[in-house]
């Protein structure tokens, strides 16, 4: 086995994000980190599905109200197509897809263009996560500061009535404990910010890897049997397993995300066509909030599905490659 290129890591922020939240299965040496992170694990995923079925249930307080059961709506989709994501990642599919990744760096040879091919491709990865975080933290910092002036507000006003970030149902008088019940909704705004980190970065660097498995491919194919004398059949012969394997991983994936994208691009292009009409009645607060929502939507949707047309056009490069071998 060839040794490991260091320090470049498709998935190193990512792992690092996942971690942060409890979404990472990994084995931790001392017993007792072990114990404390499946306890934030357990936690952590269990704040945020109360959170779902609190959003969930207390639909039917606005069932009566068309405006604001569209407003509901859209947020509750967005927050069960994360928990989607959240189920996905734990699954045996994308795990064993995460496993081949490492398993495929591992084995990279030190060749100049393959080297420099792979880490070309890290760093775009890294720059999209860090693009991704940039977006997100920029639009949950604005989620918690108007989620802390209405609350603010409310307080400064008493007695006027105290209305919830989100619809909810509660097993306590929401009425009562009006700020428990708040602040767990602003809470899980921090959840939705970094679960979309975590779950958005995994899932664009599952295509990026492909595309980038195919481009070393392509080139291993224009440079095929220059150099040193080579068994030609061996060589071919490796470079068509490596091209079956690269169709495997691909179908694998597809069957893992086909249908979490096909509903994602219908929610997300609900949520644009209601976030488009609400920018023209809303004060400059609200307005501000509701155009970084539609640039954290539009980002979402532009990175899943440019990549996955990249992807598409690495393949079609990769006919050319083999066309144009010696």
């Amino acid at each position: 086995m060839s040794p490991e290129i260091p320090d470049h890591e498709f998935l190193k922020y990512t792992r690092r994000s996942m971690i942060l939240v409890g979404a990472w299965k990994m084995k931790v040496a001392n017993k007792y980190l072990s114990a404390f992170y499946k306890i934030w694990t357990v936690l952590s995923q269990s704040y945020y599905i109360l959170f779902c079925i609190s959003f969930t249930i207390g639909m039917h307080y606005v069932l009566k109200d068309p405006i604001k059961l569209a407003e509901t709506n859209q947020y509750l989709l967005l927050s069960l197509l994360l928990l989607w994501k959240l189920i996905l990642s734990q699954s045996q599919t994308i795990r064993s897809r995460i496993d081949e990744i490492v398993c495929w760096e591992t084995q990279l040879k030190k060749q100049a263009e393959v080297d420099r091919s792979y880490t070309q491709n890290v760093k775009y990865n890294h720059r999209i996560f860090f693009s991704l975080t940039s977006m997100y933290f920029l639009t949950c910092c604005q989620f918690i500061s108007n989620g802390y002036m209405n609350w603010a507000r409310m307080r400064s006003d008493f007695p006027s009535e105290k209305i919830l970030i989100f619809t909810g149902w509660f097993p306590f008088d929401s009425k009562k404990y009006f700020d428990v019940a708040y602040w767990f909704q602003v809470s899980n705004g921090v959840f939705v910010c970094m679960y979309s980190i975590s779950f958005d970065s995994l899932i664009i660097s599952l295509i990026i890897v492909a595309t980038a498995r195919l481009r070393i491919l392509g080139y291993k194919f224009e440079r095929f049997g220059e150099g040193e004398r080579v068994n030609f059949s061996l060589l071919l012969k490796s470079l068509i397993l490596e091209h079956q394997e690269i169709i495997r991983y691909v179908e694998n994936l597809n069957e893992s995300l086909k249908w979490y994208f096909f509903c994602d691009f219908v929610v997300k292009s609900y949520h644009i066509s209601l976030v488009l009409v609400s920018l023209m009645n809303q004060n400059k607060s609200a307005l501000v909030f509701s155009f970084l929502i539609l640039l954290y939507l539009l980002t979402q949707v532009f990175c899943f599905y440019y990549h996955a047309n990249e992807l598409i056009l690495e393949s079609t490069n990769l006919g050319n490659s083999i066309f144009h071998s010696k």
